[in-house]
């Protein structure tokens, strides 16, 4: 029997300044093979700085595949769910840095988002999923929000819990707090570095003298089309190279939100509250 195929309804809330004509003319050019996209937009508060944030909502139809105990939900989401967050992933994450990259080159309004909220069962889960520095997110995060799902089926959070983050807010401010820090260099190893040949020049001996292999004259070769070809292919990678992230964000640490509205931290590995008993 052939397995459901779920569909993508992707949201991107911007700030109001950013939800120009052009931008949405833009989201809908380029994030047209990702899946149907809506661009809403949300005002700021005084004083606060502009953010982004985007919503992927997972679409089974009427099929359930949250809850362990309904049936044959965790055969969907084994089979079929969790492959399928690790392609969107890396599809829409891909997609949100290609449209930047395209707007620097035409001078338009680029896009930077700070979390994408994973939506399950139109709104009984939400994972909001903090995103690195050029709005990226490792497919393999779709590891996480499964084992999300089984401590939420195995009551570790407790009842009524709709609402969880990845990581922490206080613990991804810790990250940056300590991504910012610049590390200290050893003192022994710019001593080890040193090169051989300065403790021949301690003795008084004369350094080494290496080898040169024999190569024709600049004179000789002509290298002008060599080098016009090597700086073309330069430009190129320059052109469509995707920007790095300022640090790879440790998804351990999760921000539970429980029903009252505080939110409580728990480790991953142990599957157990923070800073409790």
């Amino acid at each position: 029997m052939p397995q459901p195929h779920p569909s993508l309804a992707l949201v991107l809330d911007v700030d109001e300044a950013y939800a120009t004509k052009e931008t949405r003319l833009e989201v809908g050019r380029c994030y047209s093979y990702v899946g149907s996209t809506v661009v809403r937009s949300h005002a700021r508060a005084d004083g606060e700085q502009p953010s982004n944030r985007a919503e992927l909502h997972v679409k089974l139809g009427n099929r359930r595949y949250l809850k362990s105990s309904d049936e044959g939900a965790d055969e969907l989401w084994d089979d079929v769910i969790e492959r399928w967050l690790f392609n969107q992933f890396g599809t829409v994450a891909n997609n949100m840095r290609i449209y930047n990259r395209r707007q620097r080159e035409i001078g338009g309004i680029e896009l930077d988002f700070d979390y994408l909220d994973v939506v399950l069962e139109n709104g009984e889960l939400v994972v909001r999923v903090r995103l690195d520095s050029t709005s990226g997110v490792p497919a393999d995060v779709s590891a996480v929000i499964s084992k999300v799902r089984s401590a939420l089926n195995a009551g570790i959070f407790g009842d009524g819990v709709r609402r969880v983050i990845i990581p922490s807010d206080i613990d991804y401010r810790r990250q940056v707090a300590e991504a910012q820090t610049p590390s200290e260099q050893d003192p022994g190893t710019e001593a080890e570095s040193l090169p051989a040949q300065d403790e021949n020049l301690a003795r008084g001996e004369a350094p080494a003298q290496a080898e040169e292999p024999f190569t024709e004259s600049d004179d000789l070769v002509d290298t002008s089309e060599q080098d016009a070809l090597a700086e073309l292919e330069a430009q190129m990678e320059a052109k469509f190279a995707l920007p790095d992230p300022d640090f790879e964000i440790d998804y351990r640490i999760w921000g539970v939100v429980l029903p009252d509205g505080t939110t409580r931290e728990f480790d991953s590995a142990s599957l157990s509250p923070r800073n409790e008993g």
